[in-house]
């Protein structure tokens, strides 16, 4: 068994990654990294629609079963609940112009807002293990975005940002590092931050780092932008985490390793879990997932916080960059889709998260009657139109 130690102006500080899972509320072993589309702890510690409503449900006569499939919320909305983020794809750069049309204008097929770049946050739950005055001292992480399906093929991601909260820790460093130039199947991310819990004195200070708490921790935030959209591309059916457009998010610990400090001696080593499991039920209208838990052939064999090889098998986030409207994962627009449009309006103050993504055009974060009239033009610009072409895009979708 490894552990770390310092001592500094004597006052011992323990570095330690934990020792035996001991089950409790949240984390098996006092450290869960975990990810969520919104914004804020307090949105998920007091979560509201669609999130507690589960993230995609088959429904209507002639609906798909969605990448997503049938799952149920499996923590009532909140942590585990929200590990899925949806991206618009963007249309053409206009090459008169130069400019780069995200359709987030007022005409045929635009939007309010610009869809095709949003932010994944990173969380992490902290609880307290040994004595007081624990912090986590070291956590260093590399995470992989992996595009699923065919290489190449589909809506891909064409940048990533990481901006971390530098006000948890005393020093930190990131990379973001893409396979290849432009769109990119794969995106790493290599994050490295301290906390050096000593203040004027000297005496031991943890205050103001990643301490036990009740509230989460946000860690940072991932600014995901898409690419092009890949018209007619299926993003396919009944295959979660694996269909072209969808990218799964791991943690694995890199070399700075993942430490917890104390004041005095406590356990070793840290062996934290990446986000939440959940069972992707491909199966038939409505069936549930299992409910969200941490830690369950999240890491690999018997590694810890101490061994840079520790990652997680399961997914802890997933990406789909997904056009509006495509409700039928079909790769287009057309009135094919309008059944699962009509579903998502009648669904109301039940609706689940893929269903508001997909069927909210004028970004009131509501599905109504008022998202029927640039539905149907969206049908009319994309469904019988090339949207790969600039001109036709310049025409219909430019602010």
């Amino acid at each position: 068994m490894k552990k770390f130690g310092i001592l500094c102006a004597g006052i011992a500080v323990a570095f330690a990654a934990q020792a035996a899972r001991a089950q409790v509320a949240d984390t098996n072993n006092g450290l869960t990294i975990w990810y969520d589309a919104r914004a804020t702890a307090a949105s998920i510690m007091s979560p509201a629609v669609p999130y507690t409503n589960g993230t995609s449900v088959q429904v209507g006569a002639t609906a798909k079963a969605y990448v997503q499939a049938a799952i149920v919320d499996g923590n009532n909305g909140g942590p585990g609940d929200g590990q899925f983020l949806y991206i618009s794809p963007r249309l053409p750069e206009d090459p008169a112009t130069g400019f780069s049309l995200h359709c987030t204008g007022t005409k045929k097929g635009g939007f309010k807002n610009n869809q095709s770049i949003k932010t994944l946050y990173k969380y992490a739950t902290v609880e307290q293990r040994s004595a007081p005055d624990e912090v986590i001292g070291a956590l260093g992480l590399d995470t992989v975005f992996a595009k699923q399906g065919t290489a190449g093929a589909g809506n891909r991601i064409e940048n990533v940002g990481f901006t971390p909260n530098a006000a948890l820790w005393n020093g930190n460093n990131s990379t973001v590092t893409p396979a290849a130039a432009g769109e990119s199947d794969t995106w790493t991310v290599a994050a490295k931050a301290v906390k050096v819990p000593v203040a004027a004195g000297p005496t031991y200070n943890s205050s103001g780092g990643l301490i036990p708490s009740a509230t989460p921790y946000q860690l940072g935030s991932y600014t995901i932008t898409a690419g092009i959209w890949k018209k007619n591309v299926s993003i396919g059916t009944n295959v979660p985490n694996t269909g072209n457009g969808v990218y799964t998010v791991h943690d694995g610990v890199n070399n700075l390793l993942v430490t917890r400090v104390y004041n005095g001696t406590g356990p070793s080593p840290e062996l934290p879990d990446f986000g939440y499991v959940m069972n992707l039920t491909a199966g038939t209208s409505g069936s549930p997932g299992a409910v969200f838990t941490t830690g369950t052939n999240e890491e690999a064999g018997t590694g810890d916080g101490l061994d840079d090889t520790t990652t997680s098998i399961q997914p802890d986030a997933t990406i789909v960059i997904q056009t509006k409207g495509d409700f039928n994962n079909s790769g287009t627009i057309t009135a094919l889709d309008i059944d699962g449009r009509t579903d998502a309006i009648n669904a109301s103050a039940n609706i689940r998260i893929r269903e508001l993504f997909l069927g909210d055009f004028d970004d009131t974060n509501t599905v109504t009657v008022l998202d029927v009239t640039p539905f149907n033009n969206y049908v009319n610009v994309t469904g019988t139109a090339d949207c790969t072409n600039p001109a036709d895009c310049n025409t219909n979708c430019q602010p």
